[in-house]
């Protein structure tokens, strides 16, 4: 995350050859910008606001939402890119897919353009639906809070593509997996429709992007400052290490 408190010290180690992706992050710990410029966003500093508070502000004080979110992410992408060699591309992505929100894209959008920098990659968060409908065996894996986020998101979607759009970027986003299984991506159940997703990029050539979880906080690791209770159990969550067990076993398997 740009607002880690050891983000040079993460970049400074990063495996050569592995591509990286600036994860937007406003729900948890400090803000990067002054907070002067972000005053909607922070309180002493720290970011306070959940999916649904943001999601009501982008749209009862959209203007000034946009303008203050356009200063963080600003704000966020200097912080990565001022290690970065000048002819870094950027890959980009939103913690809690915040960045899906149409108001949060469009300041994203506008961040990315002003960054200097050419962009490689945004993470799209729209899932291909009819992949889960076609396969009813799977159905019982999939909570229903995450039903409700993959339809929300993919509403988003429809709005987002037209930013795409407006800034050129169309070209810059792929499939995407992992919204529906959220929290628990790790059983047969995910190789089945991981197997599908293939098939289906393969047709549509595109890229495939597969989102995972497969690390977490330890005891006596600390988190970020400002961090909720609620994202602390997540982070805590052994799903997260059934997850990373996962990874692995595709990878060995040769996925």
């Amino acid at each position: 995350m740009p607002n880690s408190s050891i983000l040079d010290r993460a970049i400074k180690n990063i495996t050569p050859g592995i591509k990286t992706a600036i994860h937007i992050n406003l729900s948890e710990g400090c803000v990067c910008a002054q907070q002067d410029k972000v005053s909607l966003l922070q309180r002493d500093g720290h970011f306070f606001r959940g999916y649904i508070s943001l999601l009501l502000l982008s749209i009862i004080r959209k203007k000034e939402f946009e303008e203050q979110v356009y200063a963080e992410i600003c704000a966020q992408i200097k912080a990565v890119t001022r290690n970065m060699p000048s002819d870094y591309k950027i890959r980009v992505d939103g913690h809690v897919h915040v960045h899906m929100i149409p108001g949060v894209f469009l300041a994203m959008c506008r961040a990315l353009r002003d960054s200097g920098h050419e962009v490689e990659h945004i993470r799209f968060s729209a899932e291909t639906i009819s992949i889960y409908l076609k396969t009813p065996q799977i159905w019982k894996f999939i909570l229903p809070i995450n039903i409700v986020k993959t339809l929300i998101t993919k509403f988003f979607s429809l709005i987002d593509k037209r930013i795409l759009k407006q800034y050129g970027y169309e070209d810059k986003i792929g499939l995407f997996y992992g919204l529906g299984f959220a929290g628990k991506m790790h059983g047969e159940h995910v190789r089945i429709i991981l197997d599908k997703y293939i098939e289906h990029a393969h047709r549509e050539h595109k890229s495939l992007e597969v989102l995972f979880h497969p690390g977490g906080i330890q005891n006596g690791e600390s988190f970020l400052s400002s961090c909720p209770d609620s994202y602390k159990k997540y982070y805590t969550s052994d799903d997260r290490i059934q997850e990373a067990k996962m990874v692995k076993r595709l990878y060995d398997i040769g996925y």
